[in-house]
């Protein structure tokens, strides 16, 4: 594991489901253990505590999507600065490895022996959309979109269609005398021998 257990058991402070002292104690320990808090913004985080301790987190925590979600709502709604910044540098820490090895997985499954010619842009757009939308079962679809594939695929085919064309009204080339081997001509003199 890439980083220690007592690490771990503290940034769970994201999910806001401690008691108060329990919970300032964790950001107490985050901030010492990584100093990303300016003097100045340390006079706000203790302000944003005040009121966190005297917000209704439930109703934040049940009209959220995710985690990412609620916090987004709570800076937003709540004018929240440091907090969501804590979060937010508390979310890009690594606390397994088990991220990485479920995109190599994801990508060992769009890019098989069958469609091994994908680039790396259509991978890169493959996965963006897998992780994007993993928990949703369906995937809206804009007329912006539907109507620039339509014009994107017309294209295709009528270019395909052109070079069709082109091709069908090319002559077929002459083919080349190919001077004779000597093998060739042995075989010419042995079947004139018979």
């Amino acid at each position: 594991m890439p980083i220690e257990d007592k690490i771990v058991q503290i940034l769970d402070f994201v999910e806001l489901k401690d008691s108060y002292a329990v919970y300032l104690e964790k950001i107490k320990s985050f901030s010492q253990l990584f100093p990303i808090l300016k003097e100045e913004d340390k006079g706000k985080l203790q302000s944003e505590l005040i009121r966190l301790k005297n917000m209704k987190i439930e109703f934040y925590r049940n009209s959220s999507q995710n985690l990412f979600h609620m916090w987004d709502l709570i800076e937003k709604q709540e004018k929240f600065e440091i907090l969501p910044k804590l979060v937010r540098f508390a979310e890009t820490l690594p606390t397994s490895s088990a991220t990485i090895e479920q995109s190599f997985s994801n990508v060992k499954l769009l890019k098989t022996q069958l469609r091994n010619r994908l680039s790396e842009k259509s991978l890169k757009g493959l996965i963006l959309v897998g992780q994007e939308f993993r928990e949703k079962q369906d995937i809206e679809i804009g007329n912006e979109v539907i109507t620039l594939y339509k014009k994107v695929r017309q294209e295709f085919i009528s270019g395909k269609e052109n070079v069709l064309k082109i091709e069908s009204l090319a002559p077929e080339p002459p083919l080349e005398k190919v001077p004779e081997s000597d093998l060739i001509k042995k075989f010419k003199h042995s079947l004139n021998s018979y």
